[in-house]
């Protein structure tokens, strides 16, 4: 049975407030990555492996690198290095910047990673256009790409909410080539 850890709601609204009020792109960029940290290292066997990590070649950076141990009542069906992305701007996500972190989930090796969207991506998903297009081109590569955004985050109670939400919209991608539920 799942270990149901709950997420504060006010701590949440506390990160996603301190990159609102943020004065710097990197400042907002550090809120939304302390937000994702918080609520993805609550869910069990998962633990925050480096943040902010520059390859040795310089030309990569990733915000997030998680450990998964796949525990039974956490992300157990999911690899045990995922990569997430962080993007708290003002308006959606551009093409090119949702292309590049797939590039880089390539370039590891790895096959899955989460998108952290403060304001969702660019395109129709129902014309499959813009950002919207390179997600499912990347699930014809094996590649699974995931978004989240602060609305389906203001709504999570606890790590099971999250771990849910995480399994839907991979099996959405799969069955519909669609990131939204």
């Amino acid at each position: 049975m799942f270990d149901l850890v709950d997420y504060s709601h006010e701590e949440i609204i506390r990160f996603i407030d301190t990159g609102k009020n943020a004065r710097t792109t990197r400042e907002k960029g550090q809120a939304l990555e302390n937000l994702a940290c918080y609520l993805i290292e609550k869910i069990p066997g998962v633990e925050i492996y480096d943040v902010d990590s520059m390859n040795y070649h310089l030309t990569e950076e990733i915000d997030i690198a998680v450990w998964n141990d796949q525990e039974s009542d956490g992300l157990k069906s999911f690899p045990i290095i995922i990569l997430i992305e962080c993007k708290n701007l003002n308006g959606n996500i551009p093409t090119r910047d949702v292309a590049y972190f797939i590039t880089k989930i390539r370039n590891k090796g790895l096959d899955f990673g989460i998108i952290i969207a403060s304001n969702g991506i660019t395109g129709s998903q129902d014309d499959s256009t813009r950002a919207h297009f390179e997600i499912p081109l990347a699930l014809s590569e094996g590649i699974r790409v995931i978004i989240i955004n602060l609305e389906e985050i203001l709504i999570l109670r606890n790590t099971s909410d999250l771990i849910r939400l995480i399994k839907q919209k991979v099996c959405s991608l799969y069955l519909k080539g669609s990131i939204e539920l």
